[in-house]
């Protein structure tokens, strides 16, 4: 099994490093509103930049709307 490395932590955003397929993947998870994201760079020159998009993206990040139980919830109200 691949070891995984934190590589990032602030606050509730945490991205993990992982060899994957040859490459290395990058995962990041958002406590704060529950988000999750990958990313695979080809090298170690890409990391920085990789973990910087994640960041961002996991920021940003708008949880999916349930349509339907938005729907049920207006037909009951």
């Amino acid at each position: 099994m691949a070891k995984e490395n934190v590589i990032y932590q602030t606050g509730d955003i945490v991205i993990t490093r992982r060899e994957v397929f040859g490459q290395i993947g990058l995962a990041g998870h958002n406590k704060a509103n529950n988000g999750s994201m990958t990313r695979l760079v080809r090298n170690e020159s890409d990391v920085a930049e990789g973990v910087a998009k994640l960041v961002i993206g996991l920021e940003n990040y708008q949880p999916p709307i349930d349509l339907l139980t938005r729907y049920e919830n207006r037909r009951r109200g």
